[in-house]
């Protein structure tokens, strides 16, 4: 299930997503069971009524465990954008915290009214809700970013912006006038996937959007997603869907209409 708007998107149950990047501040809360989030090479494991924030650009990937429930909440720069750059040069331990019950009260509310109205002022109140719990709960231990943090979000945002060009570790570096060994370095020790792969978990996250909610080609999509070929898309996206795009989009289609 999912609920996506040009300031707001919910994602529900099915979390589960390979390390990537998004231009969204996202928060993670678990319902039932537990999820294992790898944020920037460190994986934590999020049991039932603890959230996690994760800040824009940020490397990161969610497995959920059998029978998770979990939803993920994405607010977009326009809505995050103050408190993004307010809050980006501080470094945590941890980016978790507990909702308590009251707040968890107003999270339903606040998502079932803009189900009902998408009203900006709803996701703004429900973006400020969850991330004021989240100060509270972790000012104690709040710290200046590392160098190495700040340079990695620049790398990431430098690439998601670019996702249907075709990159390399030489162009990134010297685009950012970053030495690209000390860029590799940033890949191995911060990241812990390579450019390639994590270009093509962005690049596949993008495309099933691109399928669910846009008429574009095939064709179409592949270019716009970065990959060479049509070809080389369909190899990719056949290992990790097990599927065509063409049945995926036709499976999502079927299954959209008969939760209208």
């Amino acid at each position: 299930m999912e609920l996506r708007t040009e300031y707001f998107i919910e994602h529900c149950d099915e979390i589960g997503c390979e390390c990537h990047v998004n231009a969204e501040l996202e928060v993670v809360f678990v319902e039932e069971g537990s999820v294992s989030v790898m944020c920037e090479r460190k994986t934590e494991v999020l049991r039932v009524g603890e959230a996690m924030l994760i800040f824009p650009y940020t490397v990161h990937g969610f497995s959920p465990g059998i029978g998770a429930r979990a939803r993920v909440f994405m607010f977009s720069l326009s809505i995050a954008n103050d408190f993004y750059d307010t809050y980006k040069v501080k470094n945590y331990d941890s980016y978790r915290f507990r909702p308590d019950a009251r707040l968890m009260d107003f999270i339903d509310y606040a998502r079932d009214k803009y189900r009902e109205k998408k009203d900006i002022f709803i996701v703004k109140s429900l973006f400020y809700a969850l991330t004021s719990e989240f100060v509270s709960y972790n000012t104690a231990q709040a710290r200046e970013n590392a160098i190495g943090t700040d340079v990695t979000r620049r790398t990431m945002e430098y690439i998601y912006d670019r996702l249907s060009e075709p990159l390399t570790l030489s162009q990134v570096s010297a685009a950012l006038g970053i030495n690209k060994t000390a860029l590799t370095h940033i890949f191995e020790d911060y990241i812990g996937v390579s450019l390639k792969q994590l270009l093509n978990n962005m690049r596949m996250e993008k495309a099933l959007i691109l399928l669910e909610e846009t008429s574009l080609t095939i064709t179409q999509i592949a270019f716009e997603c970065g990959f060479g070929s049509l070809r080389t898309f369909n190899r990719i996206f056949a290992a990790r869907m097990n599927c065509s795009p063409t049945d995926y989009r036709k499976t999502w289609n079927v299954m959209n209409l008969q939760n209208m």
